[in-house]
């Protein structure tokens, strides 16, 4: 494919032919995928913002109209967008220190590409997370989805085996479980015997 490719077909192309797709961003500018990245965060973030805040609403009360019921003075409306921030600010965090630790593991396997290229993998890689997560009880299948195209990206974009960046990708993420189950462990018994 000649020149820079637009957003409508990127997000075809990530999710009908995502291996070609990826080969065809190879070359683009971290810049190109950064205002993707930025598009999608927004549209995410409202979506998700919108359909949790009915969601709580229907599972704690009507805060909309009683607000204190749940949230004290907040209202449904500043609930709304806390969620956006949150979950923009959180996803702007997310890409680029998730990026720096997947990138980490994909060096140690044997990625010599840039990290550019990784947080390319992931920017892209979660394009049916930005579409579907939002959606409750379909993003867990769409954040797979996201998981495997990741691969897929780290694969294209370091030039490495499927085998390599499956590695890399799942033992990123079981080291950071392991991480977080011993954080919560030596936070829970520090707790405990204050109690």
């Amino acid at each position: 494919m000649g020149g820079e490719i637009g957003f409508v077909e990127k997000v075809k192309g990530f999710i009908a032919k995502p291996m070609e797709t990826f080969q065809d961003i190879k070359e683009e500018t971290m810049n190109s995928a950064l205002k993707y990245f930025v598009v999608w965060i927004i549209i995410y973030g409202v979506l998700f913002g919108i359909v949790y805040t009915m969601f709580y609403s229907t599972l704690f009360g009507d805060f909309l109209e009683k607000p204190e019921e749940m949230f004290g003075r907040v209202t449904g409306i500043t609930f709304l967008v806390l969620m956006i921030i949150m979950v923009i600010v959180g996803e702007l965090i997310g890409i680029f220190i998730g990026g720096a630790w997947l990138h980490l593991w994909v060096r140690i396997i044997g990625g010599k590409k840039g990290y550019h290229q990784t947080i390319k993998a992931m920017i892209y890689g979660n394009t049916p997370n930005y579409l579907f997560g939002w959606i409750p009880f379909i993003s867990f299948i769409s954040g797979i989805w996201s998981l495997i195209l990741i691969i897929f990206g780290i694969k294209e974009l370091h030039e490495i085996s499927t085998g390599k960046a499956a590695a890399a990708t799942i033992v990123a993420i079981i080291v950071l479980l392991v991480i977080v189950a011993l954080l919560a462990a030596t936070i829970y018994v520090w707790v405990a015997g204050f109690a």
